[in-house]
């Protein structure tokens, strides 16, 4: 015990100068950051995508021509003449392939073709999975010839595709994942290196590339990494590593309960709400296990605090007001409760938001398992954010909704 509460202090020494420097970082405007500013940190179609795109088209603004999409090209393993750049066909983002039916048709979020090769990726940032996605994009590819098509799903952390986007057993797919934490980041940097005589280009990238490394929980220090991983290595800490590593687990379950059950007395005292934690209801998609907070009275709304998987895709803190009737037959007032309109559904007709929070570290808090994520919940600010939330709820008049 003695040797942890050492080895700890060591580590603590580092993490108040960690701490400093993010603060130095913030006086000098560093952590400045555009896309945070205009609040499109998250949005997968008028950011990410459209970004992306952007720098993969050789016809771009940055004026770059074929070199992004060449660097591009080498990171998913492939020769740098896949892709012939002078015949690109100008529909990248956002490419309607005709009337969704169950194995053919939607919109590919970015596609790179020249008539004969095509990249097709899937990106997703927050958004699930549509049903039999991955079939249909796959089918679509299928006019290009076999082997003349890649089809890539990129997510944060290169997490795989659920079954119900591949379907069950279908062997006839193959597509490679790609995640922003490493693939993307990895390109960026050689991009950034590839634009080093236009500025605001490169500027630009490197912009993208900071909030990339927040929305990822990457954007510690890369020194104070090194000096970290250089205590955690000595050889009289190695046993005092492995049993921590060994509690992490446990240690991780009990900040989360401890922020559950907070919630949970706070909603019985400010609001009367009875509660009750119920592990076992699984998504409408079938193939995610939630844990879901029911703070709610016998009425027929329920205002609902969820804790997705966060190990699928899909995964992440929500609240919305559920009608458990699902009957869709909503009081008069509805345009007045509305949460997200976009997240409209027969379970959630008031619409669902996931908890973002403010800019900054409330950038994590949609994740239930990030580590920025469990800091807050232990510090207080992730509860004080909950908090805002019911009060806004009442503010809006949507607790009242539990009540009728």
């Amino acid at each position: 015990m003695q040797d942890i509460q050492t080895l700890l202090s060591q580590i603590s020494k580092i993490a108040i100068i960690e701490k400093q420097k993010q603060a130095e970082k913030t006086t000098r405007g560093e952590n400045f950051n555009v896309f945070n500013v205009l609040g499109l940190w998250s949005n997968e179609v008028r950011l990410h995508s459209a970004f992306i795109s952007e720098l993969l088209n050789p016809n771009g603004s940055h004026g770059m021509g074929s070199t992004f999409l060449e660097n591009f090209l080498g990171i998913v393993g492939l020769v740098k003449d896949y892709i012939n750049p002078s015949k690109v066909n100008s529909n990248i983002k956002e490419r309607d392939i005709g009337t969704k039916t169950e194995m053919n048709g939607g919109r590919i979020d970015i596609i790179i073709e020249d008539g004969h090769h095509a990249i097709i990726i899937e990106n997703k940032i927050y958004a699930g999975d549509q049903e039999n996605q991955l079939i249909r994009y796959n089918n679509y590819g299928k006019h290009f010839g076999k082997g003349n098509y890649k089809l890539l799903y990129l997510t944060l952390f290169g997490t795989e595709a659920s079954s119900y986007s591949t379907g069950e057993n279908n062997s006839d797919i193959e597509y490679q994942c790609l995640s922003y934490e490493k693939d993307i980041i990895n390109w960026l940097f050689i991009c950034v290196k590839s634009a080093y005589n236009k500025p605001l280009v490169r500027e630009t990238i490197i912009q993208y590339i900071n909030l990339l490394k927040q929305l990822t929980g990457n954007n510690m220090d890369n020194q104070t990494k090194a000096e970290l991983l250089s205590i955690m290595l000595k050889k009289d800490n190695i046993d005092s590593i492995f049993s921590m590593i060994d509690i992490q687990g446990d240690f991780l379950k009990g900040i989360r309960d401890n922020f559950v059950n907070n919630i949970i007395v706070y909603a019985k005292d400010n609001f009367d709400l009875t509660s009750k934690i119920d592990p076992n209801l699984i998504d409408y998609w079938g193939n995610n296990q939630y844990i879901h907070l029911f703070i709610s009275t016998d009425k027929r709304f329920e205002f609902r605090i969820g804790f997705e998987d966060t190990t699928k895709a899909n995964g992440g803190v929500f609240y919305g007001i559920f009608d458990k009737r699902k009957d869709q037959q909503l009081p008069k007032e509805i345009n007045v409760y509305i949460l997200n309109k976009e997240n409209e559904n027969k379970e959630y007709p008031f619409g669902w938001a996931y908890f973002r929070g403010p800019q900054g570290n409330g950038n994590y808090w949609w994740d239930w398992n990030n580590i920025q994520s469990i800091k807050d919940m232990n510090n207080g600010l992730y509860f004080n954010y909950v908090k805002e939330i019911f009060e806004d709820s009442q503010r809006k008049g949507l607790l009242e909704l539990l009540n009728e």
